[in-house]
C-alpha cells in the first residue's frame, strides 16, 4: 500500500514537472532580431501598408496562433481601426506573438511572453472585437510582429433613456409666395412677310408682372432681311400687353410696334420702287405657351406673333402682313 502511494506521489510530481516548464512565460528581451516584416514600421501608413501586403501570411499566424477565426474580423476592422502609439513597458505580457526567423522563412508563433527588458519599446495597438471580446493587438514598430496582448471583455453601451416625444403641431399652410416683378426674356424665331419677304428676327425685352395674369412686355427687336422680293431689314420697338388664359401656362398678347423699315420695296415688274411705305406703326397680335420644363432656371416657351401696318388697314393690307413665330425664354 506504501508503495502505491510512493508511485502515486512521483507521478503527480512528474506531471508538475514537465508542465511547469510549458505554462512558464517566455521572457522577451530584444526587437527586431526575427521581424515578420522589414523595414522597421515608422507610420500608421506603414503599418496599413504591411497589412495589405502581407495578407496572407498575417493568415498563416492566426492560424498558427489559433485564432483562425480571429481572422476574419481582423481583415473587416483593421482599415477602419483606430490605432494608437503605446509603450510597452517591462513585465507587461503578450498571449502570442508571430515572427519569421531572422526575417525569412515560414511564419512561426510564440506563446506566452513577457517583455524583460529594462526599457520599453514602441507599438501600434488597435483592438479588434469578436462575439462580444476585445482583442487588444500590439504590433511593435522596429519589427511588424504581430501579437495579441489579452482579450476582454467588450463594455456594455447603456441604452440611452427613452427621449419624450412632443405632440405634432397642427400643419400651418406656409405663406403665400411672394409675388414676382418679373424678368428679361430673349425671342429667336422666323417671320414672313405675304408680299415676299422672309426675315430672321431676334427680341431682347423684359416681362413686367402687372399681376399674376396680366403682364407688359416691352421689347428691342431686330428683323433681319433673308429673302424674298419686298421688305428690308428694319428695327422695332414694340409694347405687348399678354394675359395668361391659362395661368403659368398660355397667354394670348396684344400690342403696338414701330417699324421704320421699308415693307413694299418693288413694284409690279420687280424692279426696286420706294413707295415711301417706312416708319410704320404695326398691330401686334401674339401668343405663348410655357413648356413644362425649365432650363437653367429659365422658362422656355413657344411664341408665335401676328402683325400689320395700321395704315394698310385701308388698302393693300394683305401684302404686309408678316407672321411667325420661335422660341422664347424667360428668365
Amino acid at each position: 500500500m506504501k508503495r502505491n502511494k510512493l508511485l502515486l506521489l512521483l507521478s503527480i510530481l512528474m506531471v508538475v514537472a514537465f508542465a511547469s516548464p510549458s505554462m512558464a512565460a517566455h521572457t522577451l528581451k530584444t526587437i527586431g532580431t526575427h521581424p515578420f516584416y522589414k523595414p522597421p514600421l515608422r507610420s500608421v501608413d506603414d503599418l496599413r501598408s504591411m497589412v495589405q501586403k502581407r495578407g496572407p501570411q498575417i493568415k498563416e499566424g492566426f492560424a498558427k496562433a489559433g485564432y483562425a477565426d480571429l481572422y476574419p474580423a481582423f481583415v473587416e476592422q483593421f482599415p477602419n481601426a483606430q490605432i494608437e502609439h503605446v509603450q510597452i513597458q517591462p513585465g507587461q505580457t503578450m498571449e502570442w506573438m508571430m515572427f519569421r526567423r531572422l526575417g525569412k522563412g515560414p511564419v512561426a508563433v510564440a506563446k506566452n511572453l513577457v517583455w524583460g527588458a529594462k526599457a520599453p519599446f514602441d507599438a501600434f495597438q488597435f483592438v479588434i472585437q469578436k462575439d462580444g471580446n476585445n482583442y487588444n493587438m500590439i504590433v511593435p514598430w522596429g519589427c511588424g510582429n504581430i501579437a495579441l496582448m489579452d482579450v476582454a471583455a467588450a463594455p456594455e453601451v447603456p441604452c440611452p433613456p427613452p427621449v419624450a416625444v412632443a405632440p405634432t403641431p397642427a400643419p400651418v399652410a406656409p405663406p403665400p409666395a411672394p409675388k414676382g416683378n418679373g424678368g428679361p426674356f430673349v425671342i429667336l424665331g422666323y417671320e414672313h412677310q405675304v408680299a415676299d419677304g422672309k426675315y430672321i428676327f431676334g427680341k431682347v425685352g423684359y416681362d413686367f408682372d402687372i399681376t399674376d395674369r396680366f403682364h407688359l412686355l416691352p421689347s428691342f427687336d431686330l428683323y433681319g432681311h433673308v429673302g424674298g422680293d419686298d421688305g428690308e431689314t428694319s428695327v422695332s420697338l414694340d409694347l405687348l400687353a399678354s394675359y395668361y388664359v391659362v395661368p403659368d401656362t398660355f397667354a394670348l398678347g396684344i400690342g403696338v410696334g414701330f417699324w421704320p423699315g421699308q415693307l413694299l420695296t418693288r413694284d409690279q415688274y420687280n424692279k426696286r420702287h420706294d413707295y415711301g411705305d417706312d416708319n410704320n406703326f404695326d398691330l401686334i397680335l401674339a401668343a405663348y405657351y410655357n413648356l413644362p420644363m425649365k432650363w437653367f432656371g429659365a422658362q422656355p416657351a413657344i411664341y408665335v406673333e401676328g402683325r400689320e401696318d395700321f395704315e394698310r388697314f385701308n388698302g393693300d393690307w394683305n401684302k404686309t402682313i408678316r407672321y411667325g413665330g420661335g422660341l422664347m425664354v424667360r428668365f
